[in-house]
Order: C-alpha cells, then structure tokens, then sequence
C-alpha cells in the first residue's frame, strides 16, 4: 500500500491528539478553551499534507490509481462513521424528544451521505442556541473533507503529473489563494456558508499539500545537516506548538473569521514542515499524545454525542465531575472503536486481493441503506411521537409548532419591500408590530383576535434584532448585521395607528445569554456607520440612545409608539423536557426541568424593564411589562404550563398559546388608550 512508502512520522499523530484535545475540551465547555474548535482547522492541514503526499507519491512512480485511492479512503473512513452514526442514531431514539429526534434522523441520513456540512449550512449556526442538542452535528468536518477527497485527487495529479512543477505549484497557490479571499470576502454576510461548505475550506488542504510538495518535513541526510535541521525543526515546532495553543486559548477573540482559521492553520503548518527535532519528539511523539492521535477519528466521532446526550438530562452547564464522565465514556468508546471497527477493517480480509478490495463495501453499503431507510422513517413521521404517553403527545403536538402570523404580502406607496399584512386585511393598517422573533410570535398570537375585532396589522420581524433605528446589531455568531433603518421607513409608508415594539430585551442590553442556556448568544449594539467598540458599555449605550430615537421618531410621524418589555425566560427548553421519552409521566418531566427561578427570571429582566418603562413614560409611548402576567407572586418559578397547554415553544420563546395570552393583554392596552382618546376624561 502507499502507507508504506512514507516514513512514519510519530509528531503527526501528536498532532492529531493536540488538535483533538482542544475541540474536546472545547465541547466540554471549559472557559478557558473557547477556542478549541479551531481544532478542526488543524485536521484539515494534516489531511492535506498526507493525503497530498500519497498522490504525489504515486503518481511519481506512476502506481496512482482512483479506484484504489478511493476504496483506501473508504476502508479508513467509512466503518467508524457508518457504526458510530448507527449507534448514535439508535441513542437519538431512545434519549430525544420528538422534536429533536425528527431532527437528528434528517441531521444523521445527511451525515451518512457525506452532506452534513451542506444540511448544518442550510439549518442553522454551529454557535447558535440548538447546536448543543443536534448529536450528528460534528459530522460536518468530515463532509467537507470527504467532498475534498472527491476533488483533490484530480487536481493534485493535474498539477504534478500533467504540469510541469513549477506550473503546478503555481496551480496549488492560486487555488488557495481564491479559496482564503473568498472566505475573506464572505465571512461577514455568508458566515455559515464560509463556516461549513468546503471551497472555503481549500486553502488549508493546499496549505498542507504545498508542504507535501515543497518536500518539507523529510528526514535529512545525516551529519551536520541533520543537527542543522534538528535545530530548524526545534524552532518551527515551537513556533507551531504556541500558535496552535494560543488559539486555543484566545483565537475565539478575534472578531476577524479568517484570521482565527489562519492561526491555527499556520501552526500545523510550522510543525508538519518541521524536521523531527528533540522538541517534537518530547511534545508530540511521546506514547500517550501518539496513542490519542491514533483514537482521535473515533474520538472525533464518539465524543460529541456522549456530551449531548448527558447535557439533555443533566442540563447545559457540565459540571467537573459530569465533564469526566463524559470524557472518560467517549474515550472508552473511542478505544474499542479504534481496536475492533478502524483498525479491524484497514487490514486485509482476504488473501485475494480482488475480493478484499469489495470486502468492506459488501458489509458497509447495506449497514448504510439501513439507517438512512430507519432515519428517513423517523424523519418523516415527525420523530415517532408514539414513544411519548398518550397524555403528554397531546401537549406537545399543540405546541410544538412555531407560530407564524397568516398574512397576505402588500407594498405601500413609498415602501421598498412588500409586507405582511394580517388580521382583517383591510386598506388601513391600525397598527405594526416590530421586533424579532418574539414580535414575529406575537404577531401570531394576535392574528384570531384581530379578525375577530376587525383590526387589521403588518408584521415586520427581523429575527435576533432589536427594534430600534440607527442601531447596528453585532452577532458574536455571525459579525455585523446591519440596522432596522429601511424596515422603519418601509412601516412609516403605510401610516399605521400605533407602532407595537417587543423583543428579548434582556439579551441585548446584557449583551449575553442566561448562563443555564445551552449555547449563549452574543449580542453588541453599535450606532449605525460608526466603528464601534464591541463592549456591554458601548452597547448599553446605544440600547438608551436607539430606544430614544426610535420613539421620537415615531411620534413625530404621528404614530403612538407601544413598548411590550420582555417576557419572563423559563431557562429550560419546555418541550425538551416534557417530551423525553425516558421519562414517562408530564408530571416528572416538569419536576425534571430546572430553568430559572422566579427571582432568577424577574432579576434578569428588573434593570432593561426599568429603562423602557422610564423610556416610554418620558416620551409618551404606552408600556405593558408582561411579567406578572406569566408570574404569580410566591410561585417558585413562572409559569410554564396553563390549562394543560404549555406557554413556551423552547427555552425563551411562547407558543402559540402563550403568544395569544399576551396578545390579549396587549390588544387590551391599545383599546383601552382609544378609548380614552375617544371620550376623554374633562
């Protein structure tokens, strides 16, 4: 085989044991190690190199075959990831709720065809809110480099076996160098897509291939070239250990995306193209960093589902003892994958060579069909419901849809952009709401009553968006994301009675998550066109001067400004926990669901409450606090469930019923404030 014609360089599999390390320690949840992800970055520079090295290697003896390339690939790659997705998938069964696991057998039949990056692009963030209960979501990194290896071959023997060397070195540097500027180019307003689909991802492949074909990290010729080189490779190893654990450490800082990956990648970079030396030898060729080098796929593939799968029972914040647990379970499933799936399947299964090279595709092709067949089923029969009691399947079926307003699209004289009118549909608009997605949830609650009353609405939401003008919103997730400006113009178009804001207040003026939810988000507000700094000062002060400017324009347009404060946050995802399976009576899954107190709750609101309260009075906006209306004083925690419907649809948005009970205290706000202009007091 190939294998045997490169010498083995024990510091690689080092490598691999430091770069696992930071993304499992980073999954743990360890503060210190934010940016352990870029674990992943270092990965696909190894990659590159070896598998580049392989090619470049037989093509120059002209052994290089595609069809032996690709079946060597699959021996290696594809038994660990079909067992571990079956396993994986089999535990979604039994752990996740509906709703999850409906997801999950989507997640994992995308997982199986080698598409998990392109379904994580389509439906959602690796840093947003419900990564933390998606158990196939590391899958991604191994799509990319799958897809790689489909394409990599072709160019590597273009450029060295086609080409003439210089010509395919020039090649090799000009794909990655479009590669890096496309990234650059998009990685404020396409984040996910340079995050997760693979052309953006080029550039650290050729990162590692340009060292397999610059012939870096060879042994050299013994003698004084040898110490010379001995002493070269000291330096790079530890230019390249620093790096790469310096951003583990604070790479997750840097708001640029390129220069994260960058960072880390250049750190493999110095090391792979290092001669072996006394510090690579110590650090990364000892016995135990060889040997967690060598697990690290399985590890890859085991760790992330052990972590989701505790996290979903025990809650999102692992403590040091649940960390251990979670560590030292992935590690034990880590070796027994790695002795009796990896290592079972790479060596020969039969002396005919022609039978041996079907052997794992005989076994793994049907093992495959079956669980994207069994997945496809859950997928379509909305996570087997059926694995619920009678009593809570009726709950959740009328909850767990999110609610969206049932509108018709209209544009306005002066509007840019159509927009969605609801209610009763008439040509006068009584009043807009704006907001995120808890406006956008509000909406739809309001929709029954409106037509009812005869009042007609537009929803305009922008979901993770204060509503406010000449604010620009920063996403530690997804960099800059512009203003509300043009939506504001767009509503002033069609002169509607009253102006209804509402959002997750909370989250933008503390700038942060609850400290109990799964994946906090990161939210900065910074004046429009001004290069702000992203702090809690800066962005605490634009919160004040945007809520100012938005109801003084308001007003001067005519329209009577309605602010709606925060809703109380559960702190729990309420679904979650009323449907795992494993727990069997609603009772016990609600005694289950820990979330935040009451006083955690009203604490976490009191201060922004305060300020649009004071806000609005000042300004002559109407105001209404919904908190009393989800919290009863005394009560241990806000209220969660009503009438056997539940109140929130996850961890902080309403369901549709509960964004009808808020409807009608705020509808009940503006009827009252017309009644009062119609027939004011003498």
């Amino acid at each position: 085989m190939e294998h045997s014609r490169l010498p083995y360089r024990p510091e690689l599999d080092g490598l691999r044991g430091l770069a696992i390390l930071g993304v499992l320690l980073f999954h743990l949840g360890i503060t210190s190690l934010e940016g352990g992800f870029l674990g992943v970055d270092v990965f696909f520079v190894l990659s590159g190199f070896l598998i580049s090295r392989l090619i470049m290697v037989s093509v120059k003896d002209k052994q290089f075959s595609f069809a032996d390339f690709y079946i060597r690939r699959a021996r290696r790659l594809l038994p660990a990831l079909v067992v571990a997705a079956a396993f994986n998938w089999v535990a979604a069964a039994f752990f996740l709720s509906p709703v999850h696991f409906e997801r999950a057998s989507e997640a994992g039949i995308f997982s199986v065809l080698s598409l998990a990056n392109i379904q994580s692009w389509l439906s959602g963030g690796y840093f947003d809110t419900s990564s933390a209960v998606k158990p196939f979501l590391h899958y991604w990194s191994l799509s990319v480099e799958e897809q790689f290896y489909l394409i990599w071959p072709v160019l590597i023997v273009l450029c060295f076996g086609r080409l003439a060397r210089k010509a395919g070195l020039a090649v090799l540097v000009l794909v990655s160098i479009l590669s890096f500027s496309a990234l650059v180019y998009w990685q404020v307003s396409r984040y996910d897509a340079v995050f997760y689909l693979m052309p953006f991802r080029i550039w650290e492949f050729g990162l590692g291939a340009l060292i397999a074909a610059l012939g870096l990290g060879l042994p050299r010729p013994e003698g004084n070239g040898e110490t010379r080189a001995s002493a070269y490779g000291a330096i790079l190893t530890l230019i390249g250990l620093v790096l790469i654990i310096t951003s583990f450490l604070f790479g997750h800082n840097i708001n640029h995306f390129g220069a994260q990956l960058a960072w880390a990648a250049l750190g493999a970079v110095a090391i792979i193209a290092a001669p072996s030396n006394p510090i690579s030898k110590f650090a990364l060729a000892n016995r135990p960093a060889v040997y967690l080098g060598k697990i690290s796929y399985s590890l890859y593939l085991w760790h992330w589902p052990v972590i989701v799968y505790l996290r979903y029972y025990v809650g999102p914040e692992l403590t040091l003892v649940w960390m251990c647990v979670a560590a030292l379970t992935a590690f034990g499933l880590s070796v027994l994958s790695y002795r009796f799936v990896e290592d079972r399947f790479r060596r020969p299964w039969n002396k005919d060579v022609n039978l041996d090279r079907m052997a794992v595709p005989a076994v793994i092709a049907p093992a495959a069909l079956t669980l994207v067949f069994a997945a496809s089923l859950a997928w379509n029969q909305s996570g087997w419901m059926w694995r619920l009691p009678a009593q809570m399947q009726s709950v959740v079926k009328a909850s767990i849809k999110p609610p969206a307003a049932e509108c018709e699209r209209r544009k306005f004289d002066g509007a840019t952009k159509a927009m969605c009118v609801f209610g009763d549909k008439r040509e006068t608009i009584d009043f807009a709401v704006m907001g995120d997605s808890h406006a956008a949830g509000l909406s739809a609650g309001m929709t029954m009553r409106m037509k009812m009353m005869g009042l007609t609405g537009i929803s305009q939401s922008v979901a993770g968006m204060v509503p406010f003008l000449n604010t620009e919103m920063w996403s530690e997730q997804g960099g800059e994301r512009g203003d509300l400006n043009e939506k504001f113009s767009d509503v002033f178009a069609a002169k509607p009675e009253y102006i209804i804001l509402h959002g997750r207040y909370a989250l933008y003026w503390l700038t942060d998550g609850a400290e109990n939810e799964y994946q906090k988000l990161k939210r900065y507000l910074t004046p429009t066109g001004f290069d702000a700094d992203k702090t809690i000062e800066v962005s605490q002060k634009q919160f004040k001067a945007g809520l100012k400017d938005t109801l003084a324009a308001i007003k001067a347009q005519g329209i009577t400004p309605v602010v709606i404060g925060p809703i109380p946050n559960p702190g729990v995802d309420i679904i979650q926990c009323l449907s795992r399976p494993l727990i069997r009576t609603q009772e016990a899954s609600m005694a289950a669901c820990r979330g935040l107190s009451q006083a955690e709750s009203r604490a976490r609101n009191t201060e922004v409450i305060a300020i649009l309260k004071r806000e609005s009075e000042q300004s002559g906006a109407l105001f209404y606090d919904p908190t009393n209306l989800f919290c009863s004083k005394g009560a241990p925690i806000c209220k969660r469930v009503s009438k056997d419907h539940l109140l929130y649809r996850d961890d902080d948005h309403l369901s549709l019923y509960g964004a009808r009970i808020l409807a009608g205290k705020v509808l009940g706000v503006i009827n009252k404030d017309k009644a009062q202009r119609a027939n004011p007091s003498p």
